[in-house]
Order: C-alpha cells, then sequence, then structure tokens
C-alpha cells in the first residue's frame, strides 16, 4: 500500500453504511455489530454484519445495502456462527463473545470468511449459498490442522497462502492449501517469541514476507522477519497498557504501508494510530476521543481498511456503523520547459561587469506568449528564473543550448 507523503485525515469521519447515531437493527439501512469489511475500488462495500449473519453491498454514496450471503446459524457450509468461550492466560481469565468473521475478496467474486466460532476460513465463490472450507474445519484443538477462535487473517493474492491469527492457540498459522498447514511462530507468553491473543496479522509482501502481529493482551505490535526465531516489539510496551502515544490498548489489528508506517487500531482506545517503525510513539489519524456516537469518536472498532484513495475506513462494532475518514493528498505537481536558444551577453557599461543571460523560448503553439527573456547574474539566483510572474527552476543544464526548468506547485 503507497500512500503519499503527506497525506492527512479529517478529523470527523463520515458514515457510509449503518446508523450514524450508532443503532443496531436489521433491516436493510442498518447493521448489528459489523466486524469487517472490504473496500472495492470503487468505494463500494462488503460489509460482515455479525449478529444478522449476513454479509452485506453496500454500494458507494447509499442509504442502505443488498444482502450477498445470508445465513442461519449453525456449522453446516451454508451457515455461520457465534457465541463466547473463556480465555484462559497467564494475563487474565475473560469471557470472550466471539463475533469475528473477517473477510478478504481474491479475483472481484471470491469471498473469504474467517468463521471464528467455527474455527475455519470458507469461500464462497460468486455470491454464492454454500461455502467451501479452505483452512480449518477439523475441531477445535492444537494440531497443525486445527484452529481454536482465530481472530485474523491475510490472504496473498498470488499464491493464496492463508496466514491466520489463532488467537485462542496463540499461535501464527500458514495454510498453502487445504490439506497443507504449519505452525509458523508463537505459544502463549509475553516473551519475544510468544503471543497472548493475537488478533491480527498483516505480511509485507515488499519486505520479504516480514510478518506484523497485533499482540492484543501483551499491549504490542511483532515483527517478524521472515526465518527469524523471535519477534521484535515495534510499537507499545510489553505488559503495560496504556493511552498515552507511546502505549497500546487493545490492538485489535495492524496494515504496514510501503514507507514503513504501521496503521494501528487499538479498540479500547477507541482510535486508529499511524507509527513509523522505529520510532518509540505514533499519532492519532482517527478517533482518539472518549467513546462515544459522534463522528469524531469510535466506540470498540474491531477492525480497518483503506480506499483506493488512501481514505480509512473503520468497523465501528459497537456503534453498529462503518465510518470513513476522508483523505487530502497536496501533491507536488511539476511543469516543465526547455530552453534551446540561450544566448550571453556583456553589459560592461560603468565597468560593472554585470552578465546578462539572454533566453529565447518557443513553446511551439500558435499564441504570442513566446518572449525573450534575461536576468541579471550578479542580482539574480543563477538556477531561478522568473516567467510569467512565476519563479521556475533550472534543473539540467548539459551546455549552452539546453537549459531546463519546472514550476513546482502545490496541489490536492
Amino acid at each position: 500500500m503507497k500512500l503519499c507523503s503527506n497525506i492527512s485525515w479529517s478529523t470527523n469521519a463520515t458514515t457510509v453504511a449503518g446508523s450514524s447515531d450508532g443503532i443496531a437493527g436489521a433491516d436493510s439501512t442498518m447493521l448489528s455489530s459489523p466486524y469487517d469489511t472490504y473496500v472495492f475500488n470503487d468505494d463500494s462495500l462488503l460489509i460482515v454484519d455479525t449478529f444478522n449473519l449476513r454479509i452485506q453491498s453496500w454500494k458507494a454514496n447509499a442509504t442502505n445495502g443488498t444482502t450477498v450471503i445470508s445465513s442461519a446459524y449453525g456449522s453446516d457450509l451454508n451457515q455461520l456462527s457465534i457465541g463466547q468461550y473463556i480465555l484462559n492466560s497467564q494475563k487474565k481469565r475473560e469471557n470472550i463473545s466471539i463475533l469475528v468473521m473477517e473477510i478478504d475478496v481474491v479475483n472481484q467474486t471470491e469471498i473469504y470468511l474467517l468463521d471464528s466460532y467455527n474455527s475455519r476460513v470458507v469461500k464462497w465463490n460468486s455470491f454464492g449459498t454454500n461455502g467451501t472450507i479452505v483452512a480449518g474445519g477439523n475441531g477445535q484443538g492444537t494440531d497443525p490442522n486445527q484452529l481454536y477462535f482465530p481472530y485474523g487473517m491475510f490472504i496473498e493474492k498470488d499464491s493464496l497462502t492463508i496466514w491466520i491469527a489463532d488467537a485462542g492457540n496463540h499461535r501464527i498459522v500458514k495454510w498453502t492449501s487445504t490439506q497443507q498447514s504449519s505452525v509458523v511462530c508463537g505459544s502463549l507468553g509475553s516473551a519475544n517469541d510468544q503471543f497472548a491473543m493475537p488478533t491480527g496479522i498483516f505480511i509485507d509482501e515488499n519486505n520479504g514476507n516480514t510478518m506484523y502481529i497485533a499482540d492484543y493482551l501483551n499491549y504490542r505490535i511483532q515483527q517478524w522477519v521472515q526465518g527469524a526465531v523471535s519477534g521484535i516489539t515495534v510499537a507499545g510496551i510489553t505488559g503495560v497498557s496504556g493511552s498515552d502515544l507511546s502505549h497500546l490498548a487493545s490492538p485489535m489489528k495492524v496494515i504496514v504501508d510501503e514507507d514503513q508506517n504501521m496503521f494501528i487500531l487499538e479498540s479500547a482506545n477507541a482510535r486508529v494510530l499511524r507509527w513509523k517503525i522505529g520510532e518509540t510513539s505514533g499519532e492519532v489519524i482517527a478517533g482518539g476521543q472518549e467513546t462515544g456516537t459522534g463522528q469524531n469518536q469510535l466506540s470498540y472498532p474491531q477492525n480497518i481498511r483503506f480506499g483506493h484513495d488512501g481514505s480509512v475506513y473503520v468497523v465501528d462494532t459497537s456503534n453498529n456503523r462503518i465510518q470513513k475518514y476522508q483523505s487530502t493528498c497536496r501533491k507536488l505537481t511539476f511543469t516543465e520547459f526547455c530552453l534551446f536558444d540561450l544566448k550571453i551577453f556583456s553589459n560592461n557599461n560603468n565597468n560593472n561587469n554585470n552578465n546578462y543571460y539572454y533566453y529565447y523560448y518557443d513553446d511551439d503553439d500558435d499564441d504570442d506568449d513566446d518572449h525573450n527573456y534575461y536576468y541579471n547574474n550578479n542580482t539574480d539566483n543563477n538556477n531561478k528564473f522568473k516567467w510569467h510572474n512565476q519563479y521556475w527552476i533550472r534543473f539540467s543544464s548539459s551546455n549552452f543550448r539546453l537549459n531546463c526548468f519546472i514550476l513546482i506547485v502545490n496541489s490536492k
């Protein structure tokens, strides 16, 4: 993912699906505890509407969604499930509600759905009525071919390798086919080779498949270089939860861009941080206010996605809505022209030895803006040239017969 270097986001979000007031519902205009969304290039969405056990399609700027997958509660291939389990860790004993159904789309038509309570990943072709198990589905357990309440997945689009944050087993597993799986790393604990309920995983395919893990109950983001035997904490402080910009609380998801910026969703702090790898703190780009239903607030968000223009979509789960934080990029626009006839003459009046550089520019159109220009070498910058009341900067000069200039303009 490549973002412009000076990107910023709106403080207030726009509700693009669900109730802006945070109200849950089951009709086509409402959502109930959504967990994830997939953003297409035209800004349309696929939304995992968890408590309604359905996948909704929302067109850009629509006020209601269309159900593309409707399910009943259960474990059959046309069913999904939600429930609860008790997490035992070295830190705490928690009764966890399983609302997790994470989504990804391959080839625009194949929906991959992480069905956490059924401990499996199911592929639905062309928005059909039945799915096919592509990972897990062998009962809950600790064997390499089993999952136990997985919370996050990442799919390599070329190889279709599925990486899974197997939260209940405190590990990362990789599935290269429905029959071939392996444990990549992890066990319960707080050491650098351990996790405590990993909930999010991102694979940096542009950087040697380096992994980034949202280590939920260790309050940190772990970076694992391919082939390493342990990870490195790149955000947060192990075992210390907090709300200042150097701490994390309940990190759920992490995404990394090409410039090595991590985007971290914290559920308990109701915010999204941008955190440069190597820095000791992040900055808030979404939320970060008290929990609430305002357009600058979130309530226990569970997922984030980016649109094609860098806008941030937050799955605001407890507010039953999808929030869009609009991006703004100010790019440097370069315009250039080259001067092919450069003549130099000297004006030696009063023996001041001032050199005047004389330019003729023909822009090859039919208007009358071809001009002769000159500037004083003693008073003007040799690399700066004023034309049409704007300054141009010289970037190339191979000889006296070729001088090229660019105009730099800030534009949205």
